[in-house]
């Protein structure tokens, strides 16, 4: 057998194995970074080195949770390999992820990777100038920097920030399930190229990457998965309710290992999910007063957030949505409506009915800026629209229902 010690930290050996083990040992004598022959798991012979060498050894073939395309499943072994290179050189990482559930529990199958890095749960789902020059600054003076986005950068808004850090020669990778196509497969790992109904999340694809390389996934990728309504498990209510209390905690705290510690400590998780419950709930009151536009046994809500919601807690409108749609039961079309921005979101009923945000959005044409998957999506316009996109909007689930 042979490893890699790809780490030396606090006397400690970190190295990966031609197994797929990853082992932290004593130092007990000095050591240098490179391939080595194990007996008992523990180096006795330096063998040079040669990582390219070493990579070649490892059979990084794997079966998936579930189906998937196989050419998706090609990208995501070529990912993989390239995420395995960056951690055996040592890269210094920063990751930002969503502020949601799915985002959060894309960091989790990242951190599993890159344990050190530097986790920060990102409030949008576009990358932009400001945060781009502030990790910028942040990567340029350290060794190999590599900065990953999960579960957000893959859309057009993203590419100007994206380029400014590909500029100071900092690599980065985007790994998304949202409607985008880019040609550079070696950076971007977008489910939605493969299968556009948007189930292969980002909390799945990181975690599918981390047990290729040989980590276990654990309840973190479900609950994701449950958070942005991926059709490839059922959505039971603990999981959902564990989505619920992850998406609160996103709403005020952009610190991943604060969270991790909430949702894995059973003491500290019934502490928030009993806070939770009684934020949502004053959300469920409003619900009851909503109205809505019946066709053909769907429900489509238009809400005004800044009237009828108090979001001082809860500022995502997707996260109000969400919780909308848990409430009112599946046969029913959300949208929310703040600072000239419409946030849908499209039960399953409606789904199978045919009804999705792809075409809603078609509908509404260039009067509207935005994107999404079939299910979940944003759009901005003039406010001066906003009753020809209502009406639009009713006249397109007329058309698909009729």
């Amino acid at each position: 057998m042979i490893g890699y010690v790809y780490r030396i930290n606090d006397r400690k050996i970190h190295m990966y194995t031609e197994n797929k083990k990853d082992i932290t040992l004593d130092n007990e004598g000095l050591i240098d970074v490179g391939l080595y022959l194990l007996d008992s798991d523990r180096p006795v012979k330096y063998l040079g080195n040669d990582l390219d060498s070493f990579l070649s050894k490892i059979d990084l073939n794997w079966t998936p949770l579930f189906q998937i395309p196989q050419d998706m499943k090609m990208h995501m072994l070529e990912f993989a390999k390239r995420l395995l290179r960056y951690k055996l050189e040592n890269r210094f990482v920063l990751l930002r992820s969503h502020n949601d559930a799915d985002g959060f529990g894309a960091a989790v199958g990242i951190a599993k990777i890159f344990p050190w890095s530097i986790k920060i749960i990102y409030q949008s789902p576009s990358y932009n100038i400001k945060d781009a020059i502030y990790d910028i600054s942040v990567l340029s003076n350290k060794n190999n920097p590599l900065l990953i986005l999960t579960d957000l950068g893959g859309n057009n808004q993203s590419i100007e920030a994206l380029d400014l850090v590909k500029s100071h020669n900092i690599e980065y990778m985007v790994i998304d399930h949202h409607p985008f196509k880019s040609q550079d497969k070696d950076r971007y790992l977008i489910s939605w190229e493969y299968d556009q109904s948007g189930k292969y999340t980002a909390s799945y694809l990181t975690n599918e990457l981390a047990r290729i390389l040989g980590y276990e996934h654990d309840e973190l990728m479900y609950i994701g998965m449950v958070g942005d309504k991926s059709s490839l498990i059922e959505a039971n209510d603990n999981l959902k309710m564990k989505a619920m209390v992850i998406d609160f905690l996103t709403t005020f705290t952009n610190d991943f290992n604060f969270i991790y510690n909430v949702m894995t400590d059973e003491k500290l998780y019934k502490e928030y999910l009993m806070s939770t419950k009684d934020k949502y709930e004053q959300i469920r009151d409003i619900v009851r007063e909503l109205r809505y536009v019946e066709i053909r046994g769907i429900k489509v809500y238009f809400i005004n957030a800044e009237k009828m919601i108090n979001r001082i807690e809860f500022q995502s409108t997707g996260k109000i949505a969400s919780y909308i749609l848990e409430t009112v039961g599946e046969d029913a079309v959300i949208l929310v409506y703040n600072n000239s921005r419409y946030t849908i979101r499209v039960g399953e009923g409606a789904y199978n009915k045919g009804i999705n945000t792809k075409i809603i959005m078609d509908e509404l044409g260039n009067i509207i800026q935005g994107g999404g998957h079939l299910k979940a999506a944003s759009f901005r316009f003039h406010e001066d629209n906003k009753k020809i996109i209502e009406g639009k909007i009713l006249d397109v689930i007329r058309k698909v229902l009729k």
